[in-house]
């Protein structure tokens, strides 16, 4: 799907495949095919404890777009790869955060007795 400008996707391509998912009111395997492409690209970005996070992640994050791909909206702006990117981003960041925030990395910190400091001799 390399564009003769060395891009991954074409985002006139992308924007084409939006289109004719919502005149269908389905996601077209274009589409899918296309934001799952991006969701994969953009998870590279950030850093992962495990394989098994980095998994949850990305299946979190198709997870949005394919509850809400149809929010995009034609009359505000049609640059469809800058509204997904963004979506995706956010969703990404928002799952590191929860991994954080539920604590299961918790097995990744180092226990309390290393981290204090040893004032007993």
């Amino acid at each position: 799907m390399r564009t003769k400008n060395n891009q991954y996707l074409n985002p006139d391509e992308l924007l084409k495949q939006i289109r004719e998912s919502k005149a269908n009111a389905r996601l077209t395997a274009g589409a899918l095919k296309s934001l799952e492409l991006m969701v994969h690209r953009i998870a590279t970005k950030y850093v992962y404890y495990s394989h098994e996070m980095k998994k949850d992640v990305i299946s979190n994050t198709i997870l949005l777009i394919l509850e809400k791909w149809e929010y995009f909206d034609e009359d505000r702006t049609i640059n469809a790869f800058a509204y997904y990117s963004s979506m995706i981003n956010n969703s990404i960041k928002n799952n590191i955060n929860c991994c954080f925030k539920n604590d299961s990395i918790q097995h990744l910190r180092l226990p309390m007795y290393i981290t204090k400091k040893r004032t007993d001799y």
